[in-house]
């Protein structure tokens, strides 16, 4: 399997790092994990053809996490230049919302020349081909006025195993360790510096990749103000494997 980080960034704009998004080579497929504004962009930069992403893999749906996805879907429609399956899964709920954005956005979809499917996930473990996906829904942490549903996704193809969470706080601790245990690499968001609701610190992030025993970890979603070295020495002082921080169009071998 190989990763390429398509955006490292947050909500905000910043000048090296895009809105969150990653591809995923596994098992001749290719994976769209979140699609965050840009992220077809970056997937050109990066060399690829958008029109081979065969999976999308939605964490949950704040802005930063899917604005990139009608921007996907909207040169399939129009340019009839992908013609096999797309196959899109999300959290609860995710099919209303992907229904509402058509609507919005490209209310004709349906006249595209493939079969888009669209599922919703808790839970659930299933397969990929060859790769096994499995499925934890994670805590709801800020309320349901606020915080959408939200899952997090463990992907193992051949003995490695890859797990990628969205946005978190100390509540989904306990899932993340769950889903993370014994994994190869833990993509995993450090948005904030210090401890805040809604989103992972430094400190915890160290703690919870020690607890899972995860041989190495990319610390990704990062604000305007990260300091890299900062970032990394302080998931260091909790967590003794291999730390990699995120920049954009980095390319990991897993």
């Amino acid at each position: 399997m190989r990763l390429t980080i398509l955006g490292s960034g947050n909500a905000l704009p910043q000048k090296k790092r895009n809105a969150p998004g990653y591809l995923l080579e596994a098992d001749n497929k290719l994976i769209l994990l979140d699609a965050g504004d840009g992220a077809i962009r970056q997937a050109a930069k990066a060399g690829y053809n958008i029109f081979d992403i065969s999976h999308i893999l939605i964490t949950h749906t704040h802005v930063d996490h899917v604005s990139g996805l009608p921007s996907l879907l909207w040169p399939i429609r129009w340019s009839g230049l992908k013609k096999d399956r797309l196959a899109i899964y999300g959290p609860p709920k995710f099919k209303m919302f992907y229904k509402k954005m058509l609507e919005a956005f490209i209310p004709d979809m349906k006249k595209a020349p493939l079969k888009i499917s669209v599922r919703d996930l808790k839970n659930n473990k299933f397969k990929i081909n060859n790769l096994s996906v499995e499925t934890k829904l994670m805590p709801e942490k800020m309320g349901k006025t606020f915080t959408p549903y939200e899952i997090g996704y463990k992907l193992s193809y051949k003995n490695k195993k890859i797990c990628f969470c969205g946005d978190n706080d100390k509540k989904s601790q306990e899932a993340i360790i769950a889903l993370a245990k014994n994994c190869d690499l833990l993509l995993i968001e450090n948005c904030s510096m210090v401890p805040a609701t809604g989103h992972l610190h430094p400190e915890l992030v160290g703690e919870m990749a020690e607890k899972a025993k995860v041989k190495k970890i990319i610390a990704t979603h990062l604000p305007p103000e990260a300091d890299d070295k900062k970032i990394k020495k302080i998931i260091s002082k909790y967590y003794k494997g291999q730390i990699i921080i995120a920049k954009d169009l980095m390319r990991i071998k897993i």
